[in-house]
C-alpha cells in the first residue's frame, strides 16, 4: 500500500510540474476584438463565458484529472465560441 502511495505522489508531482495544462478559464483578453465596439464584444463574451460554464456541468471527474478537464473543457467550448463570432486568439 506505501509502495502505491509514493507512485502516485511522484505522479501527480510530475503532472504538475510540466505545465502541460494551463488551471484557469480563458476570458475576452485573450482574443482581439478589432473594430467590435467594447459593448458588443464585452456582450459576446459573456455570451460565451455562459456557453463555457453549461459544458461544465456535464463534467463528473473528481481530483487532478477532474480539475484539468474542469478548465480544458470550459476553454474549449469558449474558443469555439469567441471564433464562431468572428474574433481571433492573440498570440
Amino acid at each position: 500500500m506505501q509502495l502505491n502511495k509514493s507512485i502516485l505522489i511522484s505522479l501527480i508531482s510530475i503532472a504538475s510540474l510540466s505545465g502541460c495544462t494551463s488551471f484557469s478559464n480563458l476570458d475576452s483578453s485573450a482574443f482581439d476584438k478589432g473594430a467590435i465596439p467594447d459593448k458588443q464584444f464585452t456582450t459576446e463574451s459573456a455570451q460565451c463565458e455562459m456557453e463555457g460554464e453549461k459544458s461544465r456541468t456535464m463534467g463528473g471527474m473528481g481530483g487532478l484529472a477532474g480539475t484539468s478537464s474542469y478548465y480544458e473543457t470550459f476553454n474549449r467550448v469558449y474558443d469555439a465560441c469567441m471564433r464562431s463570432k468572428g474574433y481571433t486568439r492573440k498570440q
